[in-house]
C-alpha cells in the first residue's frame, strides 16, 4: 500500500513538473516586447521620413511619397512581428505600395516584406550597407493578399532564417547568408500611402 501511495505522490510530481516547465516555456515564448493599438499618441515610433499622424486610432502616412516610421529597441534579435496593414493609394508601378520593414538596424540597413498590387505577389528584400537588394525570395500566387485591403502579416526572425505568414499562411521562408541580425519594426511608404494598425512584437525562443 505504501508503495503504491509512493508511486502515487511520484507520478503527480512528475506531472506537475512537466506542466509547469510547459506554462513557463509558453510564458517565455509569448513575451511581448512592444504593442502599439494607436489609441493614445505616436510618441513610441520614430520617423525616419514623410509625414505621419495617427487617425482615428491608426498610424497614417498621409501624403505621398518616401516615408518611413519605426519603432522597438535597435538590439533586438529573435522576434516575430505582427502588424495589420493597409495600402490607400497606390503609386503606377506594382511595388509602390506599403512595406513592412524590420530588423531595422539603422537607416541603411533593413529587410523589407511588401505585396505587389494588381499582380499577386509577395516579394523578401532588404537595405544592405546602403544598397537596395531586391527579391532575396518571392512568389506569384492566386492566393496572394491585396495590398489594398486590410490584411495582417507576421514576420518570424530567428537567427538568419525569416518567414513571413498573412492570415496565417505561410508564404516565405528565407535563410540569409548575410543576415541584419537585429533591429526595429516599421511601416515604410514607397511613393503610396498607407496605414498600420495592431502592431505586436513577442520574443522569440532562441
Amino acid at each position: 500500500m505504501k508503495k503504491a501511495i509512493l508511486f502515487l505522490m511520484l507520478t503527480l510530481a512528475m506531472v506537475y513538473g512537466l506542466w509547469s516547465m510547459d506554462c513557463l516555456s509558453a510564458e517565455r515564448a509569448e513575451k511581448v516586447l512592444f504593442s502599439d493599438d494607436f489609441t493614445k499618441d505616436s510618441g513610441k515610433w520614430e520617423v525616419y521620413a514623410g509625414d505621419w499622424e495617427i487617425q482615428k486610432g491608426e498610424y497614417v502616412a498621409t501624403e505621398v511619397g518616401e516615408g518611413m516610421a519605426v519603432a522597438g529597441d535597435e538590439n533586438w534579435k529573435n522576434y516575430a512581428y505582427e502588424v495589420k496593414f493597409r495600402t490607400d493609394e497606390p503609386g503606377t508601378d506594382s511595388w509602390l505600395t506599403s512595406w513592412v520593414v524590420f530588423r531595422v538596424a539603422d537607416p541603411d540597413n533593413w529587410y523589407f516584406v511588401l505585396l505587389h498590387h494588381g499582380n499577386n505577389f509577395i516579394e523578401m528584400g532588404k537595405r544592405f550597407n546602403g544598397q537596395h537588394v531586391s527579391w532575396l525570395q518571392g512568389i506569384n500566387d492566386k492566393e496572394v493578399a491585396d495590398p489594398l485591403k486590410w490584411q495582417k502579416m507576421r514576420i518570424e526572425c530567428k537567427g538568419a532564417n525569416i518567414k513571413v505568414f498573412i492570415d496565417g499562411k505561410n508564404y516565405l521562408d528565407f535563410t540569409d547568408p548575410e543576415p541584419i541580425e537585429n533591429g526595429k519594426v516599421g511601416i515604410k511608404n514607397t511613393n503610396c500611402t498607407c496605414r498600420i494598425d495592431d502592431v505586436k512584437v513577442t520574443e522569440l525562443p532562441k
